[in-house]
């Protein structure tokens, strides 16, 4: 049984890399996005819950796939959608992340385990010391990945509704700056060309809030 685990796992992967670097990579760039956003505009104003049920399919399956589509989609889904279009985003971030869990536990909880014991230990005892709130700064940072904070998440044993609610809770406020930004998609030539002066004084008050109950908790200690 685990031998078979180790070969679907292994297939997986392999097609995922195969699909990602085969083509699928291009197509899911920015420049790729941009220059078919107006056909996306033109199916979205034909059938606007069609168009968003496509949208939701393709977001969900890639970040069950793990693949790095998070900023480019939810810039998309800005622009064909609106301010919609972060919740589109924020609700297929949410059912990639959950069916990428189930799997990573079902098929590689066992050897992810041992391999990032180190890791994970250091991990826990952030999570025993700040609670749910150093889960919380890690999406805010938005530095890293959604595939390893789920991974590490799965391998803490953490419930389905505690990744559920920390992946809505750490991604709404930049999924809704990405989508805000996403509306002037045909001016943006870069990922980079996003973090204008707002949007990073947003992205920090956003960090600052995060480690609030991290500085309250020191503030509370210091004064015992």
């Amino acid at each position: 049984m685990q031998k078979k685990r180790i070969v679907i796992v292994v297939a997986a992967v392999l097609a995922i890399i195969g699909l990602y670097y085969g083509g699928l990579k291009d197509w899911v760039s920015l420049q790729a996005l941009k220059e078919n956003s107006h056909y996306f505009k033109d199916m979205v104003t034909q059938n606007y819950w069609f168009s968003a049920m496509v949208y939701v399919a393709a977001y969900t399956l890639a970040m069950a796939a793990s693949l790095p589509i998070v900023a480019p989609f939810t810039l998309l889904g800005g622009f064909l959608f609106g301010m919609m279009g972060a919740f589109f985003a924020l609700f297929s971030a949410v059912c990639g992340s959950m069916i990428y869990v189930m799997i990573f536990r079902h098929f590689l909880y066992a050897s992810m385990h041992e391999q990032f014991r180190d890791q994970l230990a250091q991990f826990k005892q952030n999570v025993a010391i700040h609670g749910k709130s150093y889960v919380l700064i890690l999406h805010y940072l938005a530095v890293v990945p959604f595939f390893m904070i789920n991974a590490l998440a799965a391998l803490a044993d953490f419930s389905l509704w505690d990744i559920c609610w920390t992946t809505i809770v750490g991604n709404t406020p930049l999924f809704l700056l990405l989508a805000f930004e996403g509306r002037e998609l045909a001016h943006i030539e870069s990922v980079s060309d996003i973090f204008s002066p707002h949007f990073i004084i947003a992205l920090g008050l956003l960090v600052l809030l995060a480690f609030m109950p991290i500085i309250v908790k020191r503030f509370r200690a210091r004064k015992i």
